[in-house]
């Protein structure tokens, strides 16, 4: 369940993330049905930052180590219409991510609305007149330089703009009405102009959210390879507001049938649970969400685990467990052995470092080879209750017990289906390492430490708070999402969206960098011949 909660963070920007070229064939899937995957408004970062109530999300934004993550991410997404296009364009066209670059700072900047559907793809926004008639002149130059044809201009009820149509390619329309411009590359341009259009009269009441938008969870399958074994995917509503010093993240996930969630009693460890910690995990009724994740299924574990809790040390790299009541774990573990080892091995083929080997003497199954950490799965028990723990190093014991007050947040909660509290400045560091462990793992160079995404890094854990995330089951066919945050995000998906933004291969989710050339003995020949 806390995937699926990741999932909807990511898949807010996943979008990006898709060659969508509008083809024919993506234009018949909006036949008979709404083919909507994601729509979103935004007031603006002029407008944001204006709030009172901004708290850190303002003193983030200001960081200098913000301000260059957010200049190479426009610089790399003003690439985008160039990749998405491409196999509509002439051959031996070239990118002219600067003639996007400004539209793009304008959607940033001001009112901003967008709307993607599995047939167009739209963005509008309210500009002053000058920066609208930079838009006209940019896209006109684009189309130019592309030598695609001349737009044909039209007023319709008040609405002025130019379409550009091709047979057998995407249709372009660009849109003034009022202060409102809009860009919809697709087809069926115009009816989805018009549904823009009433859209964005509809943000125009005031909400108290800075960004609120949808999204269709299923539509997303075909884009982000991890969610294709996922079934009953919910459509979600989002809003993002502030509150004080922090940002309040609302999710109402709807589901297409009934989640069949049912609440249990929590089995929680916590004989084994030290302070000072950096996170705190629990959720249950999970058993159906967790059996569609491969590895998991695929290990042949009887029964999967209904429920789980993780937690971290604070103070040390790679203390990090989750806990799964469970049964026979010694017998399943030896039954497991060789399926998970053929799934780590189809994952990272020959490439990877170390083996996953059986430790007889401890009774545990471990990750043998890799530098500063041993990952595996050990059996615990706590009192008469046994569980299956995934660590990344041995469990180190302190004089301290967690507070009890902790514990308490999930007590006598009969709705509750996942609760996360994470002290982010300390997690952020942790998520970090982890990454640089897995590029290690799998012979990956290491990212370089000078990147913008690396040095944001560096430089945001001071100004960030604790993060909570709650999520109830508040009917048999919805979910309640309720976030507070210094900037509306965890500290994985913190990590995880600014190193996607680097990514080699961007705008793919392929976060690691290339593999790292083989070494060569040291008496290999300085030149070879």
């Amino acid at each position: 369940m806390k995937t699926l909660v990741s999932a909807f963070t990511l898949a807010a920007v996943a979008f990006v993330g898709c060659n969508n070229d509008f083809t024919q064939a993506n234009r018949s899937r909006a036949v008979g049905g709404d083919d909507l995957i994601l729509r979103a408004h935004f007031i603006g970062s002029e407008q944001l930052l204006k709030d009172k109530e901004v708290g850190k999300l303002k003193e983030v934004w200001n960081l200098k180590a913000s301000s260059a993550l957010r200049e190479e991410t426009l610089a790399r997404f003003s690439r985008l219409p160039f990749l998405w296009l491409s196999n509509s364009l002439p051959q031996n066209s070239l990118d002219q991510p600067l003639l996007f670059r400004p539209i793009l700072d304008d959607a940033l900047a001001h009112e901003s609305f967008v709307e993607w559907r599995a047939s167009a793809f739209a963005l509008a926004a309210r500009l002053p007149a000058a920066r609208a008639q930079k838009w006209d002149a940019n896209l006109r130059g684009v189309i130019s330089i592309w030598k695609l044809g001349t737009p044909a201009n039209f007023t319709t009820n008040g609405v002025r703009g130019w379409e550009l149509s091709r047979a057998g390619a995407p249709s372009v329309r660009f849109t003034r009405d009022g202060d409102w411009v809009a860009l919809i590359v697709g087809h069926g341009a115009a009816g989805v102009e018009s549904n823009v259009l009433a859209r964005v009269k509809q943000f125009a009441k005031p909400s108290g959210a800075w960004l609120e938008g949808d999204a269709n969870l299923a539509e997303f399958k075909e884009r982000l390879p991890w969610l294709k074994s996922f079934s009953n995917l919910p459509a979600a509503h989002f809003s993002l507001s502030n509150r004080a010093d922090f940002v309040r993240t609302l999710v109402q996930l709807d589901f297409p049938k009934a989640h069949q969630w049912k609440p249990e009693p929590w089995l929680i460890p916590t004989n084994v649970i030290w302070d000072p910690l950096t996170d705190f995990t629990a959720a249950r009724g999970i058993a159906r969400v967790l059996d569609e994740v491969p590895l998991i299924h695929n290990s042949g574990w009887n029964p999967v685990p209904n429920q789980f809790c993780g937690w971290g040390s604070r103070n040390l790299p790679f203390q990090v467990f989750y806990a799964a009541p469970s049964r026979n774990v010694n017998a399943q573990l030896k039954r497991a052995e060789p399926k998970l080892r053929a799934e780590i091995s189809r994952f990272g083929g020959s490439n990877l470092v170390g083996d996953l080997g059986w430790d007889s003497n401890k009774v545990e199954l471990l990750w043998r080879g890799l530098p500063l950490a041993t990952p595996g799965l050990v059996p615990v028990k706590d009192g008469s209750e046994e569980f299956v723990v995934l660590q990344f190093f041995p469990l180190m014991r302190s004089k301290e017990r967690p507070p009890q007050e902790l514990f308490a947040q999930i007590a006598g909660r009969d709705d509750l289906v996942l609760y996360d509290w994470e002290s982010t400045e300390f997690r952020l560091p942790h998520w970090r390492q982890m990454y640089q462990l897995a590029e290690i793992a799998t012979r990956r160079s290491l990212t370089p430490t000078n990147t913008p995404a690396q040095r944001w890094q560096f430089d945001v854990p001071s100004l960030l708070g604790d993060t909570v995330t709650e999520l109830r089951a508040t009917s048999p066919k919805q979910m309640t999402l309720v976030r507070k945050s210094s900037i509306g995000l965890t500290a994985f998906e913190m990590v995880t969206l600014s190193r996607w933004i680097e990514s080699t291969n961007f705008p793919a989710f392929g976060v690691f960098p290339p593999q790292a050339p083989p070494r060569l003995p040291p008496n290999a020949g300085a030149k070879p011949k």
